[in-house]
């Protein structure tokens, strides 16, 4: 299948990470220098790597571990404790995303090992990006076009894309305002970014930290731990990356609820474990606006 694969189906102009140079990158077949600033890209096995440092982070070398698992085409390479914990966030992004049209060209910013893709859209409209290149490569073997790059510094021209979607690597960044900036810089003005973390507020999962303070968890990088924020905390940083929040799903797992606000404020919050937001990119006025 990854050899069908076309650059052709979603036409996008690319940029070198580092200075923004623009970059030949669909017809990389050997190692390329920026022609700016000099920095080296290369394929591997279809996969176009991009990455500007290694490593971006210990959850980097944690899910690039995770590619190599014997489980590693589960949702349990993609850090999820059970399937029906993804399949949740899978209809949240089915109802936060919506229909999306064919030509409109979309970013899986952390796709993992392309299972959510699978699962989510399925289609070639779709670009996928993730810093472990063995995830990538699990990706590419299902089909989907991905790069080895990172989320903060990605690859793209500026407003390239109709809808940008992530899922749960947030929680793994302790910079979120650098990330939340990039993708705003390639979405389309009028476009759509939505994104969802842990809840913060979760009774839940405020419980599970008491619990792994005294019994950690062993499966995760030892120095580091996923970080929980608020749904009003990712509103503001999207609010100063000309992004405004549109809706908000809540999901309640492990029961079956989701429901929807119309903004980051939500009565039964503390009763949510997962929070999918919803952005809209602002359009610049009209140049003969008055």
């Amino acid at each position: 299948m990854p050899d069908s694969l076309s650059d052709a189906v979603i036409d996008i102009e690319h940029v070198c990470p580092r200075c923004h140079a623009r970059l030949a990158l669909p017809d990389l077949q050997a190692a390329l220098p920026c022609p700016s600033c000099g920095r080296q890209f290369r394929a591997v096995q279809g996969v176009i790597s991009c990455l500007i440092d290694e490593p971006v982070n210990p959850w980097q070398s944690f899910f690039e571990g995770r590619s190599q698992a014997d489980d590693r085409d589960t949702s349990a390479a993609n850090d999820y404790r059970t399937a029906l914990q993804q399949r949740y966030m899978i209809e949240a992004f089915h109802r936060a995303c919506g229909p999306v049209a064919n030509e409109a060209r979309l970013l899986d910013a952390g796709c993992g090992n392309g299972l959510f893709w699978a699962a989510l859209f399925g289609k070639p409209n779709v670009i996928g990006v993730d810093y472990s290149l063995g995830m990538c490569l699990l990706a590419r073997a299902r089909g989907m076009r991905v790069y080895h790059a990172d989320v903060s510094a990605l690859p793209f021209d500026d407003g390239q894309f109709d809808l940008i979607y992530s899922s749960e690597i947030l929680q793994c960044v302790t910079m979120p305002s650098p990330l939340m900036a990039e993708m705003a810089r390639v979405c389309r003005p009028g476009g759509r970014i939505v994104v969802s973390t842990l809840n913060r507020n979760s009774i839940l999962r405020r419980a599970m930290r008491q619990v792994r303070r005294i019994l950690p968890d062993s499966a995760a990088p030892a120095d580091t731990a996923a970080i929980q924020r608020s749904a009003a905390e990712l509103a503001a940083i999207g609010r100063g990356c000309s992004l405004s929040v549109r809706s908000v799903w809540w999901v309640h797992f492990p029961l079956p609820w989701l429901r929807r606000t119309a903004s980051e404020h939500y009565p039964l919050e503390p009763m949510a474990s997962n929070m999918v937001i919803e952005f809209v990119k602002a359009t610049p006025p009209s140049p003969n606006a008055p």
